[in-house]
């Protein structure tokens, strides 16, 4: 029975690995046949199904192991006494592991992409695997590995107290003032009494459609900027749809802010150095801070702190949140709780479109963008990120300097969330944009 149980067992397992195989490399046509038009009751499905392809795209020789484990404890259980499980490994798992090893393929293959990238922003930089070959196993064995040289101060509140009040009044749960919290990651803190260089900080705004998500997750790109380039890296929080509909956000984003200009130098920070970075709603939000800046209706009560940043740093972000129908109704409806789809709002709150009308009417200088795009996302199309260069190209006399793009060819949405080949490199780039970003900062602050 136990063996009947394993083949059984095994035929499905290997079944439900082709699904996600397609899905891997076709995930817009299966979004498009299971979810016509990206209905919203088909969202949250979707969502789940590219964070599952994500990992399996990222985590391809993880993969491969399991799945021989998987094999091996099938045989051991006497599966492979009924032929239907011979017929399931000739079939299907035996295409399955190979797919993994083609995933795996697919991301050394990008390093041309990410050279190419490299050589926009620092000619003198190029990836070295044999130099960092204690990195590549690290992560390679654990995707979640952080440098042990990191410290967290965890869990530090931005709001006042009346802004606490505000968030916990609408339902009267006192969890939601974790919701204004943030943890800040450093390397060497200062101590009593030591005098320390300040350094560039980064602020990331964590994604999750505006409804969910966790300031909780270091991301490898950060991990690396606090490792090799000893950044302080700030992970915020912040109130959520639909308890909190939309521009409670970014209300927060600017509290958050406030608190980084005002006390971020007690942890070595520089104040006057902020780059903004978000994934996905991250991305939205972030963009829509740096294009507000300073702009009294979205800071009440703090109008006279500055909250410009000198960059901004999307992951797959949301740029345009009016592509379709459906994204204008999502947001209008789940993100902003309005009934009425309003087309002036989701003007104003698109960033393409404030970027857009900002630049042709020169009405603020806008700070440089990174955005990074994966032609396999099945939630922000990757011709966002494409479409919002395009903006800098038609306006400005030097677009690469405006807004760098990265669009990675085998990528899906959460390609950035954990350790891979794909994410070592991306956060090299990064890096570089960010290094390059702050030499030009510190020269002309020297200058001035």
């Amino acid at each position: 029975m136990l063996a009947l149980l394993a083949s059984y067992g095994y035929f499905l397992w290997a079944l439900v690995g082709v699904f996600f195989n397609i899905d891997t490399f076709y995930p817009h046509k299966v979004a498009d046949l299971l979810f016509h038009h990206r209905s919203r009751l088909g969202r949250p499905i979707l969502t789940l199904l590219e964070v599952h392809v994500s990992i399996r795209a990222e985590m391809p020789l993880q993969l491969f192991v399991l799945k021989v484990f998987a094999i091996a404890l099938t045989g051991v259980l006497g599966g492979f006494d009924y032929w239907l499980t011979w017929v399931t490994l000739c079939v299907l798992d035996i295409p399955n592991l190979l797919v993994c090893l083609y995933l795996f393929w697919e991301m050394v293959q990008e390093k041309q992409v990410y050279l190419d990238a490299l050589q926009q922003l620092d000619s003198s930089m190029q990836i070295n695997i044999s130099s960092n070959i204690k990195w590549l196993l690290r992560i390679l064995v654990n995707p979640l590995w952080r440098p042990p040289n990191i410290t967290v101060f965890p869990d530090i509140t931005y709001a006042t107290h009346e802004e606490l009040m505000e968030a916990i009044q609408p339902t009267d749960d006192l969890n939601e003032q974790k919701r204004l919290q943030l943890d800040v990651y450093t390397t060497n803190p200062p101590t009593a009494g030591s005098s320390h260089i300040l350094r560039p900080v980064l602020v990331h705004i964590h994604g999750g459609g505006w409804q969910q998500g966790t300031n909780k997750i270091c991301y490898p790109f950060e991990k690396m900027l606090l490792s090799e380039q000893n950044w302080i890296v700030v992970n915020i929080a912040y109130r959520l749809a639909p308890k909190h509909p939309y521009p409670a956000h970014l209300y927060d984003v600017k509290r958050a802010l406030r608190w980084v200009k005002t006390s971020i130098h007690s942890y070595g920070g520089d104040p006057d150095f902020v780059v903004l970075s978000g994934d996905s709603s991250g991305g939205h939000l972030a963009a829509m801070a740096a294009v507000t800046a300073n702009e009294p209706e979205w800071q009440p009560g703090f109008e006279s702190i500055d909250t410009s940043v000198c960059g901004v740093i999307s992951l797959n972000g949301s740029l345009d949140i009016q592509g379709d129908e459906s994204k204008k109704a999502f947001f209008t409806h789940k993100v902003a709780g309005l009934d009425e789809l309003d087309q002036a709002f989701l003007d104003r709150h698109s960033p393409l479109q404030r970027v857009e009308k900002q630049l042709a009417g020169k009405q603020l200088q806008l700070p440089p963008f990174f955005v990074l795009a994966s032609q396999r996302d099945a939630m922000v199309n990757a011709s966002i990120g494409v479409n919002f260069k395009a903006v800098f190209y038609e306006q400005e006399s030097n677009p690469d300097d405006g807004c760098t793009l990265l669009v990675l060819p085998g990528a899906h949405h959460a390609c950035y969330v954990f350790w891979s080949l794909r994410s070592f490199y991306g956060s090299q780039v990064i890096q570089a944009w960010c290094k390059r970003l702050y030499s030009n900062s510190s020269r002309y602050r020297n200058s001035a």
